[in-house]
């Protein structure tokens, strides 16, 4: 016996030593701050008496709470087999995620994540593998288990609804929401509140539908809401509240495949903590951020036989834009070649023909009556004239030059960004017709040169992160395995549940770290931005203005608000308004502001380097 505890004891102590040195590191981030510990001055800064003390005090207390539980110390909290303490290997799972979490809140560097994940996937894979028994072998009853996957996803959407609506609350608080993409937005919602119809003047500068854009019927959906409480803020908390709402059908969906309520709870955090879905939100206010929840619902009941149902979110999902199209369509394939039965093979060619039919419609309207179709965002295989037909024709025409444009660095990282935290499930498929499904990702994504598809950053990789976070189930259902396999083991599947989960929070929190600062911004800056709001009420509601970009989402509620640029063409509005916080801009409002002088306007407050309000002479 004494043998067998000397030798349980060298790997106690190995982790112990591992658990208190990252333990430390922890401390030492917050002791001496995040910038500092990643410069090469630190290692002379940081004190190595205190890293010391620090690492032996954890190691000690560990040692403690082991000897705590000395009289059932060789029954439950030891594998005689393993020879390894339950305790330690627990105790270091959640350490590791937090000093992960700790050193991506200064890093915003998808290689550095996706490194760090790789080792924390490791750590939590060898843990949870090794002492799978212990962690998995006692089962609640359905009931119990249910109560606590709905006690779990419902602090993930509490938590992650929290912390990312107060930064987006701040952040407008602060005057960075844009003209594009939220000030359009704002006075939209106050032309459709007032006339029902989605009608702006900061979209083109003139008095335009935005339907002449995109047509994007879907906004109609949260009017009411908006038609009670109309205001700004109104549209930053309902746009979060719709992209977190997808966790729900999500869940729904783990458990229809079977997974069970501790993996459908695992998928609807990894949904909650995506990083394409957190990141694009702090890009205003978009129609494409209502994917991923009608695709999650249009799958739910595409997978329940429901034909009612996929048909009202099939055409709920065409509402959101024209190129939505592409996302049903898929769909409609992956019915036709994917699933079995001919309800299914029916659904899915309607939805395919309706998509199709659909999308041309749009397509011929927005060339024809509306601004124009932006086929210009694939201007690296077609040009305008070519259209639709010619974009087609241009990738099967050069495939080198086609493969060309979908790889980059910066593609790569946001490809990384996309399949890490599901740990690159999608790829693993033995199923062809699951492909099917990443054809919106390649071509929305992808093949675009267009900065704003092919960052998560923005809004275009909404749908695309619902449909691969729907294949990451199916694989784990077993559907998309080939079926002379055996059935993954329970165990399996919660543990990689679980590693979704980590790698999904690690890469979250290094996509949102730089928006911490909008908190401190507000708090040192808050007398400025009371200034603006002071000023920003002395222009009547009635009056006509013209702006530059930050102040429009704060006075969006008025017939003509436009978008002024130095050194643009001036606009005959009542007022002129002019963010002076940005150095690069001000010689050519210098150059402006002596012409709006001479155009006789008068100068109505005037605060140096911050705001400049004119009104036109009576």
């Amino acid at each position: 016996m004494k043998q067998l505890i000397k030798k349980i004891r060298v790997n106690n102590y190995i982790m112990r030593f591992i658990t208190a040195w990252l333990v430390s590191g922890i401390v030492m981030i917050h002791e001496f701050g995040r910038d500092r510990m990643y410069e090469f001055e630190s290692l002379k800064d940081v004190n190595l008496f205190a890293g010391v003390v620090t690492t032996v005090s954890v190691f000690v207390f560990l040692s403690i709470v082991n000897l705590v539980f000395r009289k059932n110390r060789y029954i439950r909290y030891y594998d005689y087999r393993k020879k390894a303490s339950i305790i330690d290997y627990t105790v270091v799972m959640p350490v590791v995620v937090i000093f992960a979490v700790e050193c991506m809140l200064t890093v915003k560097n998808v290689y550095s994540a996706s490194m760090l994940c790789l080792i924390v996937a490791w750590i939590l894979w060898y843990v949870l593998n090794t002492f799978k028994e212990f962690y998995f072998g006692k089962t609640f009853s359905k009931k119990t288990s249910g109560y606590i996957a709905f006690g779990g996803v419902l602090f993930g959407f509490c938590f992650v609804g929290f912390f990312l609506g107060t930064l987006l609350i701040v952040r407008h608080l602060i005057y960075r929401t844009a003209t594009y993409d939220f000030g359009i937005f704002s006075q939209m919602y106050y032309y459709m509140k007032t006339t029902l119809k989605p009608m702006t003047t900061c979209e083109r500068n003139e008095l335009l539908s935005h339907f002449a854009v995109h047509v994007s019927p879907i906004f109609y959906v949260i009017l009411p809401v908006y038609c009670i409480f109309p205001y700004e803020k109104t549209l930053i908390i309902m746009q979060l509240l719709i992209v977190l709402s997808g966790a729900i059908p999500l869940f729904l969906l783990a458990k229809k495949k079977g997974l069970g309520n501790f993996i459908a709870m695992c998928m609807s955090l990894l949904y909650l903590t995506y990083p394409t879905f957190c990141s694009g939100l702090f890009y205003d206010f978009h129609e494409n951020k209502f994917l991923p929840v009608l695709i999650l619902w249009l799958l739910y009941f595409m997978e329940s036989e429901k034909v009612a149902g996929t048909l009202i979110f099939a055409i709920l999902t065409l509402m959101v834009k024209e190129d939505a199209a592409i996302y049903v369509a898929c769909i409609g394939l992956f019915m036709i070649f994917g699933k079995k039965g001919r309800k299914n093979k029916i659904s899915g060619t309607v939805l395919v023909i309706a998509s199709v039919v659909y999308f041309f419609m749009m397509y011929h309207f927005l060339s024809t009556s509306g601004d124009g179709a932006m086929i210009s965002r694939y201007g690296n295989f077609v040009t305008k004239e070519e259209g639709t037909i010619g974009l087609l024709i241009n990738i099967f025409k050069n495939p080198p030059y086609f493969i060309s444009q979908i790889m980059s660095m910066e593609k790569l990282e946001t490809f990384l960004w996309l399949f890490g935290p599901v740990l690159f499930i999608p790829f693993i498929s033995r199923k062809a017709h699951s492909f099917i499904l990443l054809i919106p990702v390649l071509v929305i994504t992808f093949m675009t040169n267009n900065l704003y598809q092919w960052t998560i950053d923005y809004q275009y990789a909404y749908g695309s992160g619902a449909l691969i976070l729907y294949i990451t189930v199916l694989y784990l259902s077993g559907e998309l395995r080939d079926k002379r396999n055996e059935p993954i083991p329970m165990e399996r599947l919660k543990i990689s549940g679980i590693l979704m989960v980590a790698v999904s929070v690690i890469m979250v929190t290094s996509v949102t770290t730089d928006k911490l600062y909008y908190l401190d911004d507000y708090k040192d800056n808050k007398d400025i931005y009371e200034e603006f709001n002071r000023v920003l009420k002395m222009i009547p509601e009635d009056a006509s203005v013209s702006s530059t970009t930050f102040f429009i989402p704060h006075i969006p509620q008025r017939k003509e608000i436009y978008y002024y640029k130095d050194g643009e063409p001036h606009f005959d509005t009542e007022y002129y308004i002019y963010d002076l916080r940005y150095e690069e801009n001000y010689d050519l409002f210098i150059h402006d502001y002596n012409e709006f002088l001479a155009e006789q306007y008068d100068v109505v407050e005037e605060i140096p380097d911050t705001i400049v309000l004119l009104k036109k002479s009576e």
